[in-house]
């Protein structure tokens, strides 16, 4: 049997799953019954992937696995899911939510991706500003937008290190 030659590229975004690949590739959303994460999970499933969301509502994409789970409880909420996974995207504002998920299934993930916002810039309309411009402070009060994502980022990089990869999006449509 010819060898496969096809690799996997390292993206945040799905990429299909060549034929020749022996493994199904795992993925996890915590989510996915709305808006973002519903697209997402969607997304994953067009490209083969195996694909779970935990999430309160019931409209996962066709082909994706639902796992009911209010994140509100806390690590309770994940206790349904088994096994390992390939990706984790997140897409939280709330930090008791981040670091629920950062407790329960950082050792289980190989890789993560949390969606942040541009909103965690301390001066977010600054021209020619890159990654390493200065945040906000963090703050645990999820109303308070930008500090809680700077507050879910630092949770996920502690938990996580060189696994996690955070976009900072300015706009979603």
């Amino acid at each position: 049997e010819a060898r496969c030659r096809v690799r996997l590229a390292r993206s945040p975004w799905p990429q299909p799953v060549p034929r020749c690949h022996a493994r199904t590739v795992r993925i996890l959303v915590l989510g996915g019954t709305a808006w973002l994460g519903h697209a997402i999970a969607a997304a994953h499933v067009a490209a083969g992937h195996d694909v779970t969301c935990v999430a309160r509502g019931t409209g996962v994409p066709r082909g994706a696995t639902l796992v009911r789970g209010d994140r509100d409880g806390g690590v309770t909420a994940l206790a349904g899911l088994e096994g390992t996974w390939d990706e984790i995207v997140d897409v939280t504002r709330i930090p008791s939510h981040a670091a629920a998920a950062a407790a329960a299934l950082a050792e289980r993930a190989r890789h993560w991706t949390l969606v942040s916002t541009i909103s965690v810039y301390r001066d977010a309309d600054r021209p020619g500003a890159d990654e390493s411009a200065p945040l906000l402070e963090p703050s645990a009060d999820p109303d308070d937008y930008g500090r809680a994502k700077v507050h879910v980022e630092r949770t996920m990089q502690e938990a996580l290190g060189d696994r996690l990869l955070v976009l900072r999006p300015g706009l979603i449509v």
